[in-house]
């Protein structure tokens, strides 16, 4: 099937390749490789993975109304810890690894490509099993609901354009779709034929192409599927495929679970093509009984997430700081560490939970007119709204084998050592900590320039609205702004542009209609305005300003 002249849809995850030249000798020379990002050092890692939502401190004065939809940034929040970091190395070795025998350049691989594609025509699907090299693995990730997993790994992916367009590499003409990872649920009703049904969807949404409604023509059934599937993920350059809700293959028919496993390993074992199996605890019932595919999974080994386990572990500690930079309550807590336990206490670790449980805190203290975050609200928005949660709660808390075996989501695993910091690996925590430092440096300063000069400007009679406009008009034309006087200035500036010092009296808030007398302070400030240091000079001719020696 040649959809060489399809057009890609126009799409922020698609690029042109740029090739970067590899200081690993096998990933050199291979274009699909070499048009990938670079590898990321742990501290770059932090830097892309982390996301701190805006923040500004005069949103607290906001109606209430309003405030409620400026906490919905609460779950844009990512903080990454060490798992994050572990997993984003993991997926960089697995997709680059997984591309080495599978160079468009090598001869071989050409030769495998149009052995395939005759094998299709002829309806011979015992060339599809040639003995290719196989530098690909895979691994699992298990853990319960909420811990994370799959928003951790859509930030990892996003760190990858999901489609490159190859045309000229040095020398060579080449024309190619390079699709670095695709992700696809396991059906509900976990049957291959519709698993291979949201490829053949998901592939044709990304590139343009009609593969699906070429093999729905007949009615195609899985068998006659599969060999095409794996040819198109040869033409595509697919570099890995995540494998979510895998579950779901509990409720596939007798014999389901089997074919979907065996589908996995031809494309680890024949393409080349590592995969990523994703699911709660229950998937392990499945994966586990299929030995096959389970020897697949040493390549990279498994990753566990689970809930932190107690409210003094650092990365417990590392994730839930930040969040007490987001208070819109018009009353800042005094005591977060009594906030933070009672968050651990009231989600048991669970990140999702955790999150959820502090905005609706918040909406709850906003809307109660309390507007200040406390335990008693915390526990009071917990017992209301996890009800239909607090069975598995409770078993979490009880630390009752027996009651946790009756949800499926929380049956205790055993996994081997991976899961445990060894005492010889750098801890990154500090180095987080010191990213987080940096970044609020970078951003508090003309945070709490930008809430001085709203407040000063109100109290000369200003509309708190309209000058918060200004204000942020003159931080964005204004780059190099770092203090009151000059964002002063800048706002004052915007004034003079926009209207005459007669207009400028009707920015005044409706209620507090003003007559301007000498004695006035906001009469001396508008008459000083008629040149550039006006304020300044005109209060200290005043006698309000004056110079300590």
């Amino acid at each position: 099937m040649n959809e060489d002249n399809k057009l890609l849809n126009n799409d922020s995850r698609e690029e042109q390749a740029i090739y970067r030249d590899q200081i690993i000798s096998e990933y050199r020379n291979n274009p699909l490789i070499e048009a990938l990002p670079d590898i990321l050092s742990k501290e770059e890692v932090v830097k892309k993975l982390l996301y701190y939502p805006e923040f500004n401190h005069w949103e607290r004065t906001l109606e209430p109304h309003l405030r409620l939809h400026t906490i919905q940034r609460l779950f844009s929040y990512f903080q990454p810890l060490n798992i994050h970091i572990d997993l984003e190395r993991r997926i960089s070795r697995m997709i680059r690894q997984g591309y080495i025998h599978r160079n468009p350049l090598d001869r071989e691989f050409v030769q495998l490509y149009g052995e395939g594609h005759e094998a299709i025509i002829n309806k011979d699907y015992s060339l599809m099993t040639s003995n290719a090299s196989t530098s690909a693995n895979s691994m699992m990730l298990i853990g319960i609901s909420g811990t994370g997993k799959t928003q951790s790994l859509n930030r990892i992916l996003s760190l990858y354009p999901q489609v490159i367009v190859h045309s000229k590499y040095k020398t060579n003409l080449m024309s190619q779709y390079q699709v670095t990872w695709l992700k696809i649920d396991i059906p509900y009703d976990g049957s291959v034929k519709g698993f291979c049904v949201q490829v053949l969807v998901e592939i044709d949404n990304l590139l343009g192409t009609n593969y699906y409604s070429k093999l729905n023509k007949g009615n195609a059934s899985a068998n006659t599927m599969l060999p095409i599937i794996c040819q198109i993920a040869r033409r595509c350059g697919i570099g890995l495929i995540i494998v979510d809700e895998v579950q779901h293959l509990s409720l596939a028919k007798s014999g389901g679970a089997e074919k979907m496993l065996n589908f996995f390993v031809t494309l680890i074992n024949i393409i080349n093509i590592p995969v990523v199996m994703v699911g709660t605890n229950k998937a392990m019932d499945v994966l586990s009984k299929q030995l096959r595919f389970s020897r697949r999974q040493v390549g990279q080994g498994d990753i566990y997430f689970d809930r932190i386990k107690d409210s003094s572990n650092a990365s417990w500690n590392l994730f839930a700081d930040p969040l007490f930079d987001y208070q819109w309550t018009n009353r800042e807590i005094d005591n977060r560490k009594e906030i933070k336990d009672a968050l651990y206490e009231e989600s048991q670790g669970i990140f999702d939970l955790a999150i959820k449980l502090y905005a609706m805190s918040q909406v709850r203290a906003i809307s109660t007119g309390k507007e200040e975050l406390s335990v008693e609200i915390i526990r009071k928005t917990a017992d209301e709204s996890f009800k239909i949660i607090k069975p598995i709660l409770d078993a979490i808390k009880s630390g009752n084998q027996s009651k946790l075996l009756i949800y499926d989501d929380l049956k205790p695993i055993e996994f081997n050592d991976y899961l445990i910091e060894h005492q010889s690996t750098i801890n990154i925590n500090s180095r987080i900590k010191e990213i987080q430092d940096e970044i609020k440096k970078t951003t508090s300063n003309k945070s709490v320039i930008s809430e001085e000069v709203l407040l000063k400007l109100i109290s000369l009679g200003y509309d708190h609205i309209k000058s918060r406009k200004l204000i942020e008009e003159a931080l964005r034309t204004q780059n190099d702004i770092d203090s009151e006087k000059e964002l002063i200035k800048a706002v004052f500036r915007i004034m003079d542009e926009k209207d005459t010092i007669e207009d400028r009296t009707k920015i005044k808030h409706p209620k507090d209609k003003v007559t301007l007398k000498n004695n006035d302070i906001r009469s001396i400030v508008q008459e000083g305005m008629k040149d550039e240091l006006s304020s300044y000079n005109s209060l200290k001719r005043a006698g309000l300003i004056w110079t300590i020696q």
